[in-house]
């Protein structure tokens, strides 16, 4: 009977995610068509997206979560013949699949928790702004950037998803970091290496860092395949992974992902040393000869422009003390969500948005502290002002001057939770999402990385599915543990 139950949930699963690959194939087909007719653009991207949300309401909440993810890689490139309001949809399908799941059972006690962390945050970003000041959006924009990742895990937990499911959506995950490859090949190709090579991102950096969390997942993949073809063809798609971000020139997210691959292969020697030595040295191969093959990597090895860097983002924590002169409990409360440093604070009219974007309507404004900061970081030339290591903002600077050292504990913690409950995993998913975790944070220290969809919901995506993972190891561990009643 029971055999019978999990093979009907598989066929169940299997035909869900057909109607939704069906209607993407439709309605990407329909902007396509759509977009040579004479009628407004804006107008026909409303039009979908409403007969979308119809026809999504009849979906599982964490095909929700997997659409937004897929908007978020690939929006970008569908803006071309869209409206450019389409970069911002997954923002509504990440909350509306968490919403659909409130009310819904809970295996394990991880979901409940960070649905609370979650709205303490949101309480929390509400105070600040009603102790500081500040446009009426800027609290629910500025938490909806922070919560988006912790929104979609909520999701993932909270859908108590099979395993078939689950792999249903790893393969997701994988196919969209490998479709980077050939598009990345033929940008180069075409265009030149460096900025032009964007993927389908639409940013070189983001595309780096997209596919160092494609390496960090097949190196975990590699560890735990037995040898084989298949072993040989993750291995292939890791070394092309590998040379993606050197092609961008994504500077800050191979270095900080290369910590990533680091825990990931000093684990495994702890546990298994024989087996993962030449991983070492292959490893050590590629990074020695990526580093001559790629100017830009030796970069981080010369002091002036390290210390340079260090200096750079000194001077938002230098602007933060300043004005907290002002009140002794700035520290503790901090300016205001979306005052500061975060990317809701630059996107507004004078900050860091174009004109013809949707967040342009908003007519959101800029605060002083934030004008000091872009003034800052525009002095110092061409290169600080485009290359994100070099840019006085970041996630975490962001959230120290929005929302003080409380709003600072409040989002560690978020984080921290999930760190803990993707350690229960006992297989190579729970290694790799701590790998992922450990990037995330040190990426956030140099850029507004927590903040960019195209990442971080990939990253939010990767440890959904260990904590999903994880959540159900335990639920089936517990079943174990339990007496039977015959």
């Amino acid at each position: 009977m029971l055999e019978c139950e999990v093979r009907t949930v598989a066929v169940a699963d299997r035909s869900t995610i057909s109607v939704a690959v069906l209607f993407g194939a439709f309605a990407l087909l329909s902007v396509l068509v759509g977009a040579t007719l004479p009628i407004s653009i804006l107008a026909l991207t409303a039009i979908l997206s409403a007969a979308g949300a119809l026809a999504m309401m009849a979906l599982p909440p964490y095909l929700w979560a997997a659409a937004g993810l897929l908007l978020a890689i690939l929006s970008r490139s569908l803006a071309g013949f869209a409206h450019p309001i389409v970069n911002f949809l997954h923002f509504p399908l990440v909350l509306g699949g968490a919403l659909l799941t409130v009310l819904q059972p809970t295996r394990g006690t991880t979901a409940n928790k960070l649905g609370r962390g979650i709205i303490l945050l949101l309480a929390w970003s509400w105070l600040s702004w009603w102790l500081n000041g500040g446009d009426v959006l800027k609290p629910y924009l500025a938490w909806f950037v922070l919560a988006e990742p912790f929104l979609l895990v909520y999701t993932l937990l909270k859908a108590n998803l099979t395993a078939s499911a689950r792999a249903g959506l790893w393969t997701l995950v994988l196919a969209l970091v490998l479709v980077q490859l050939p598009v990345a090949a033929w940008q180069a190709l075409r265009h030149g290496l460096g900025d032009p090579v964007a993927g389908t991102v639409g940013r070189w950096d983001v595309l780096g860092a997209v596919t160092m969390l494609g390496v960090l997942i097949f190196i975990v993949r590699i560890q735990n395949e037995p040898r084989g073809g298949r072993r040989l063809v993750q291995i292939a798609c890791l070394g092309a992974l590998f040379v993606v971000p050197i092609l961008a020139g994504g500077k800050s997210a191979f270095g900080i992902s290369i910590i990533g691959v680091l825990y990931l292969v000093g684990r495994r020697i702890i546990r298994n040393p024989g087996r993962t030595l030449p991983i070492v040295l292959v490893s050590a191969m590629c990074l020695g000869t990526a580093a001559l093959a790629a100017p830009f990597l030796s970069q981080a090895l010369d002091r002036a422009i390290v210390f340079y860097y260090l200096s750079r983002k000194a001077d938002a924590l230098t602007l933060f003390m300043a004005y907290a002169r002002t009140s002794p409990t700035t520290w503790l409360i901090g300016l205001g969500p979306g005052n500061t440093f975060s990317r809701v604070a630059l996107l507004a009219p004078g900050g860091l948005v174009n004109d013809y974007s949707p967040v342009a309507w908003l007519a959101l404004s800029l605060t002083p502290i934030t004008r000091a900061a872009i003034a800052a970081t525009f002095s110092g030339g061409y290169l600080a002002a485009t290359s994100s290591i070099y840019q006085i903002w970041s996630s975490w600077a962001g959230v120290l001057g929005d929302l003080g050292l409380i709003g600072v504990a409040i989002y560690a913690s978020l984080w921290w939770r999930l760190w803990k409950c993707v350690g229960r995993v006992h297989i190579g998913p729970g290694a790799c999402a701590r790998a992922v975790i450990l990037v995330s944070m040190l990426l956030g220290a140099f850029y507004d990385w927590l903040e960019e969809p195209a990442f971080i919901l990939m990253a939010a995506f990767v440890v959904g599915l260990s904590a999903a993972e994880a959540t159900s190891q335990s639920t089936r561990d517990e079943s174990a543990r339990s007496p039977r009643v015959m």
